[in-house]
């Protein structure tokens, strides 16, 4: 605007008014931090301690709700002052403006404008930039264990004391219980009753299968035997039925043969000769008749006899054929006898049937046996479990067995120490960790894997690493109901953290002040704050770019991580330039 267009009594003396600045600078309505500390401490019982080093309430480290409703507060308060610095900001610009015009007329000198406003001023630095969220909680051993017997028995020998370092396997008690050692001998028993019953039932195996092979031995035996005579029976049959042939044949020709003996004609009558008598020698008729007739009787006798002699002879030959050949049939041929039979075959479905049930009294012998073996290893297991061995490695931290000390049921002896008590108790503290809560408002910036570290009340010269191991999904605070909605109380969220070197001075239930690095940027342009102006168009800042006048300009900026009073500056700014953080006037500290 120029000069002479800016009315003489528009002129700022001191300070610009409230009205004049930009409507979206004016302070929202607040609540006076009177009040607001009495709301915020109120869960922790209006704290009226105040600590040495500070006028900021003193609150004992082990008041975790005390200590986040302080950080709630001072979160409030740095927020109220950012708004107020923005307002400064402006106010510095509009102060400037108006120092140079009141200069130009002689309004107002260099010194009376220094004099009236100071700007607080903040250099651009490069370093590394931590967002730090600080919870505090309790140091667990990395695993706990207690020791409990897994049989009944009275207590013997104590071999462990606290403190102690144990290695897996190491005794730490043991105990008397002679109904154990009865178990192992009635159990040994059984084993040799169904030891003996097995071999019973093997020998039984043994007998069926002998029983089958001598079966079938015999009967192999039985057959070879009647196999040899069936062969030289039926070599018999074969010889027989051609010498029965053959004999046959011969007794066929011989009755073909068959006469009976010839009968002799007798003594051969005398032969009258070839001549009959003549008529003419005889002198009569009569004569010659009788002779005639005496001829015709001797010739026909002569002639007879000669035909029966001829005959006998020819019978007489027959006959003697039929004598040769009735002499060469012989005696008919003795038949083979009776076909020899081969032996039936043993019946090895019964034979099997009884080698299958004998096996199967071995099998059930077996699984008997089986059995009384697992019963006495059992018995002996239990009873070695008298002897109470470490579980894993690691430091005794309680040692509540007493001998005489009837433990696991065990009847019949004095039971000293309370049920509170462990019997002995075993931590490993080779790793360690501890658990926090941390609040709503800081929970979305904390992720698993990310850094802390871990520093102790009882050991303050001790700082340890450790990495969130787990983060919770639903809120935990007293108040937290299921889904993360509240009463009204403060609503926080737990979080688990592993520490992998404990030092060996720590010890289990010690108060943990963790640091957790939410943010860890390497070599970032760091300003407060303070410094950075929200406005519709983004974030900017107050670049000083004449350290004599302190003119300024107002430049934007891109802004990364940020935590409470400071911020990461991404672009928009230099190592080494000079930004506005705020001011004071030689007559007032607030505008």
């Amino acid at each position: 605007m120029p000069e002479e267009s800016m009315p003489e009594e528009s002129m700022p003396e001191e300070s610009v008014p409230e009205e004049s600045m930009p409507e979206e600078s004016m302070p929202e309505e607040s609540v006076p931090e009177e009040s607001m500390a009495t709301t915020e401490l109120g869960a922790a019982q209006s704290l009226d301690v105040l600590s040495p080093a500070s006028d900021e309430p003193y609150i004992p480290d082990d008041d975790f709700e005390a200590q986040i409703a302080l950080k709630n507060l001072e979160r409030r308060r740095a927020e109220k002052k950012r708004k107020r610095n923005i307002k400064i900001a402006l106010a510095v610009a509009l102060v400037a403006g108006a120092a140079s015009i009141a200069l130009g007329r002689g309004m107002l000198s260099p010194d009376r404008a220094e004099e009236e406003f100071v700007p607080e001023t903040a250099v651009v630095e490069q370093r590394d930039f931590q967002d730090v969220i600080t919870a505090t909680g309790a140091l667990k051993a990395g695993s706990t264990v207690i020791v409990t017997p897994e049989v009944a028995g009275t207590v013997e020998e104590i071999h462990v004391s606290e403190g102690q370092q144990v290695k897996a396997g190491d005794v730490l008690f043991t105990l008397k219980n002679d109904e154990l050692d009865k178990a192992i001998r009635d159990a040994a028993q059984d084993v040799q009753s169904a030891q003996q019953t097995l071999s019973s039932a093997q020998a039984s195996v043994s007998q069926a299968a002998a029983a089958r092979d001598d079966a079938w031995a015999r009967y192999n035996q039985a057959w070879g035997e009647a196999d040899a005579k069936h062969n030289e029976w039926a070599y018999l049959k074969a010889n027989y039925e051609t010498l029965h042939s053959q004999w046959a044949q011969r007794k066929s020709t011989a009755d073909a043969l068959a006469c009976g003996a010839p009968v002799s004609p007798g003594v051969e009558p005398a032969d009258p000769g070839p001549t009959p008598p003549n008529r003419d020698e005889y002198e009569d008729e009569t004569a010659y008749q009788s002779a005639k007739t005496a001829y015709d009787s001797a010739k026909k006798l002569h002639d007879d006899w000669q035909t029966q002699e001829t005959k006998f002879l020819q019978d007489t030959e027959s006959y003697k054929a039929y004598q040769d050949a009735l002499a060469l049939v012989g005696e008919e041929p003795t038949p083979a006898g009776v076909e020899p039979t081969y032996p039936d075959a043993p019946d090895d479905v019964s034979l099997i049937a009884a080698v299958d049930s004998a096996q199967q009294a071995v099998n059930s012998a077996n699984l008997a046996l089986q059995k009384a073996n697992d019963a006495y290893n059992q018995c002996v297991a239990d009873a070695e479990k008298r002897t109470v061995k470490a579980p894993t490695s690691g430091s005794v931290v309680a040692v509540g067995v007493k001998v005489g000390q009837a433990v696991g049921g065990a009847t019949g002896a004095t039971s000293e120490g309370t049920s509170s008590t462990p019997l002995v108790q075993i931590s490993d503290v080779n790793k360690m960790s501890v658990d926090v809560e941390v609040n709503e408002i800081d929970i979305l910036r904390v992720k698993t894997g990310q850094k802390a570290t871990v520093t102790f009340s009882a050991v303050s010269d001790l700082e340890v690493e450790a990495v969130v191991s787990e983060v919770a999904t639903q809120a935990t605070g007293s108040n937290a109901t299921e889904g993360g909605s509240v009463g009204s109380g403060i609503v926080t969220f737990h979080v688990g953290l592993i520490i992998d070197h404990p030092d060996e001075k720590l010890r289990p239930g010690m108060t943990a002040t963790v640091k957790i690095h939410a943010v860890d940027v390497k070599d970032a342009l760091v300003i407060p704050v303070q410094a950075v102006s929200e406005g519709a168009t983004g974030s900017s800042v107050e670049v000083v770019v004449d350290e004599e006048t302190m003119q300024t300009e107002s430049r934007p900026v891109i802004l990364g991580p940020s935590n409470s009073s400071e911020a990461v500056v991404e672009s928009g700014l230099s190592v080494g330039e000079t930004v506005i953080v705020g001011g004071s006037a030689s007559s007032d500290d607030e505008l």
